[in-house]
């Protein structure tokens, strides 16, 4: 199998198991069945799917899936949201690296806007994350469970099922970051970086930008 096609597999799979998070909207927001009739697939930079409102209208729908993980990482120990902050950078900086890499195993955590702007100075950044390049109004965010690697990861259960205003989180972008800092992704073998932000799940800036309601989700659809 070509680079080509494995790319294309985990694409397809990934795929597949934001289908069966989107599905379970319903199970953790009942009343979400009552606005909305489907969706489609739109992927794109910016966004991955297209809503289908039942009045006619669409709107634009973000999702991001984050592992559970177990007693020593993500979120069954921390209980925190990451908000995906930068999707790839150049890691091989040798500035960069030697002020922001413990030439060990792993990144420094940046600690507020002011280092993650002369990070990006030097550790050149290809895309920046979700959190300041998502354009859709509903953000999903979903922890799950899974089980097996790559193209072969099923979801065994969702744990948390939450929905954002995505203007909103993108307009705490700084908040966020100066308050829990920029924690990047050890990767291995890799040719590119990627970077998150780490918000505790009761921050109260982030409570402000969730969407429990009906009236919540419609106000930020026809906003």
């Amino acid at each position: 199998m070509n680079r080509d096609q494995r790319t294309r597999d985990r694409f397809d799979g990934y795929i597949a198991l934001e289908e069966k998070i989107i599905k379970n909207i319903p199970i953790f927001k009942p009343w979400y069945k009552d606005i909305v009739k489907g969706h489609k697939y739109h992927g794109t930079s910016y966004h991955d799917y297209k809503i289908l409102l039942k009045d006619g209208s669409e709107e634009l729908l973000q999702v991001q899936l984050s592992n559970y993980g177990n007693e020593r990482s993500g979120y069954c120990r921390y209980h925190d949201i990451r908000l995906d902050l930068i999707s790839s950078f150049d890691p091989w900086d040798v500035e960069g690296r030697k002020k922001y890499h413990d030439f060990g195993w792993r990144w420094k955590t940046l600690k507020n806007t002011k280092e993650l702007k002369d990070f990006a100075s030097l550790c050149t950044v290809n895309k920046w994350g979700k959190l300041k390049t998502c354009d859709a109004k509903i953000f999903l965010f979903c922890v799950a469970k899974t089980k097996g690697r790559g193209t072969n990861k099923t979801i065994k259960e969702i744990i948390l099922l939450n929905l954002y205003d995505n203007e909103k989180l993108k307009d705490n972008c700084d908040y966020f970051v100066n308050n829990y800092g920029v924690k990047i992704n050890h990767k291995i073998k890799e040719p590119w970086g990627s970077a998150f932000v780490p918000v505790s799940e009761d921050d109260h800036i982030l409570k402000s930008c969730m969407i429990n309601y009906k009236r919540d989700f419609l106000k930020v659809c026809y906003s």
